[in-house]
């Protein structure tokens, strides 16, 4: 995954198009973008916790940002190198608990098909990140005793890790917060 993935999550400005029934208007288009954008902000502060508490074996470098589209539409992105291994998890042994997951393709060893150990355990390569340790273990040369006689820098044995569903759970606090921020901003009528 050498280029970076954006995720995005869409939708909520036709759902607070429909719930206020009122974009007939300048006013009205500009309160929605303030409802989209406070929106937007809630998803992201809870998407940026999930991505930041993530564990992973390797470099977590997932940034989240709010960008604004053509026709006023506002979008939620994650963007990262490996933001879909952290989002839906990886490896054999760690099942998702991304309820999109599956839907999407996305399931246990699915990426590493061809590419693991039989004991379940597959080859990254780069900066150790924050996984367990029982889930990464740093990659040896042994002598005939069992012995260490190499350590290789920043290649690491994983079992991958589990699914983050920072984007997950950020859309579902979006789609939680729409009324209340269409009442807040339309002032209650």
């Amino acid at each position: 995954m050498g280029s970076a993935t954006h995720m995005h999550i869409s939708g909520v400005d036709r759902a607070a198009r429909a719930l206020s029934g009122r974009v007939r208007d300048a006013v009205s288009e500009e309160r929605l973008a303030k409802v989209l954008y406070a929106v937007a902000q809630m998803g992201m502060d809870v998407a940026k916790a999930g991505y930041s508490k993530a564990e992973y074996p390797g470099t977590n470098d997932v940034s989240v940002s709010i960008e604004r589209g053509e026709g006023g539409k506002t979008y939620l992105v994650a963007t990262g190198a490996h933001v879909l291994f952290i989002e839906f998890g990886s490896g054999v042994n760690i099942a998702p608990t991304n309820p999109l997951a599956a839907g999407l393709g996305y399931h246990p060893g699915g990426f590493s098909t061809g590419k693991i150990r039989p004991s379940g355990w597959w080859l990254y390569v780069g900066e150790r990140g924050s996984a367990p340790d029982a889930n990464v273990k740093p990659v040896e040369d042994h002598d005939k005793d069992g012995n260490v006689t190499k350590t290789y820098a920043n290649k690491w044995w994983t079992q991958g890790n589990g699914s983050a569903n920072a984007m997950y759970e950020a859309s579902k606090e979006m789609r939680d917060q729409l009324a209340e921020q269409v009442r807040r901003i339309w002032g209650g009528r």
